[in-house]
């Protein structure tokens, strides 16, 4: 879907994305269909740069952050953290209206007080 032009077709494919990211991690059984859900974001997030809807994954990555970050399952939004999987920032994209020390920032605010060694697991 992303490959089409239409608007609206890209952001109800964006939606569809981030609903089945969301599902994804809320129907697993402890971390099994993280990295499911990780690919899925990851995918979204080159999408994204490449249909120039910076804009618009930024927003979904931040409603993850406030659904995942020190909640029940922060163990998925630690895994994105630890992947270094940031906000689209301008450099990446014309469209962003984020700077690469914003998009740095926003993973570091949400690892602050968190130990490095719980986030090994993730690492690849």
């Amino acid at each position: 879907m992303l490959a089409r032009r239409d608007v609206d077709l890209v952001e109800k494919a964006i939606t569809q994305m981030e609903e089945r990211i969301v599902q994804l991690v809320n129907d697993s059984v402890r971390d099994q269909l993280y990295p499911k859900a990780l690919e899925c974001l990851i995918a979204l997030r080159l999408g994204c740069i490449q249909e120039e809807e910076a804009d618009l994954f930024n927003s979904v990555l931040r409603r993850l952050r406030g659904l995942f970050d020190g909640k029940k399952r922060n163990d998925f939004w630690l895994m994105v953290s630890s992947r270094d999987l940031t906000l689209i920032h301008n450099q990446e994209s014309d469209d962003s209206s984020v700077s690469p020390s914003e998009a740095k920032a926003f993973l570091s605010q949400s690892l602050s007080g968190l130990d490095g060694p719980s986030l090994d697991k993730f690492k690849k």
